[in-house]
């Protein structure tokens, strides 16, 4: 393991969490409560910029509560903090492009996600209409993903609604749209289980009704030998 992420992360926590102390006192601190779950900061999502430099992290206040986008700058004289509110909900995916420029990260849960994003000293806004992002799950940067090596392209994974399947999809951030198909990875679990259960129904009708059907051949020809003996006597 690299020491260079690990000090990273490190500082990240640093510049993030605000330290415990003991009382003035020196008594231990005092047992955890449940109204504390509703008053502490909890952190979420962290996302380090190419240049080492730079980094976003997601914030909660409480369960349930304010989320906060928080930019930080390293410099000579540490850490400096910038903070974005944002919706109350649950936020995930954070993650920068190659150049460190712009950051993506996705809002709520499937099927009613959304894709956001922040450029450099920008302040975060939604990058797909609703209607397009509400199906993607996962949202990253390739960074060797693109033609004519410009640095990369961002890639979302989504679930197609007909048919159901799941798709690798490309993301232009620049006009808000999804982009091309980039692969296609068969369809989801539900759709197969659902096939799957109409194969059983109709592989198991069949002999049923073969079986129904050489009943009631025999059946008639029963009947038939029964009235032709009826006949003889």
């Amino acid at each position: 393991m690299s020491v260079v992420p690990l000090l990273v992360g490190l500082a990240t926590r640093a510049a993030l969490l605000p330290l415990s102390v003991l009382p003035s006192d020196g008594d231990p601190a005092a047992p955890l409560q449940p109204a504390d779950l509703f008053s502490r900061t909890y952190v979420g999502s962290a996302a380090l910029a190419p240049d080492g430099r730079h980094a976003l992290a997601l914030e909660m206040e409480g369960v349930g509560g304010p989320a906060r986008l928080v930019a930080l700058e390293w410099g000579k004289r540490g850490a400096t903090r910038t903070v974005h509110e944002l919706p109350a909900d649950d936020w995930s995916a954070l993650s920068y492009d190659a150049k460190g420029e712009v950051a993506l990260l996705l809002r709520g849960a499937l099927p009613g996600c959304e894709l956001w994003g922040i450029e450099a000293g920008g302040a975060p806004r939604r990058i797909l209409s609703p209607g397009a992002s509400s199906r993607i799950f996962d949202v990253f940067h390739a960074a060797n993903g693109a033609a004519g090596g410009d640095g990369g392209r961002w890639l979302a994974l989504l679930e197609s609604e007909e048919p159901r399947e799941a798709l690798l999809q490309a993301v232009d951030v620049e006009h808000g749209v999804l982009g091309e198909v980039v692969a296609r990875f068969g369809r989801s679990r539900s759709a197969s289980a659902r096939s799957r259960r109409t194969a059983a129904r109709s592989r198991w009708s069949r002999p049923t009704r073969r079986a129904s059907a050489s009943r009631a051949t025999r059946s008639t020809s029963g009947s038939s030998n029964s009235r032709r003996a009826a006949r003889a006597r």
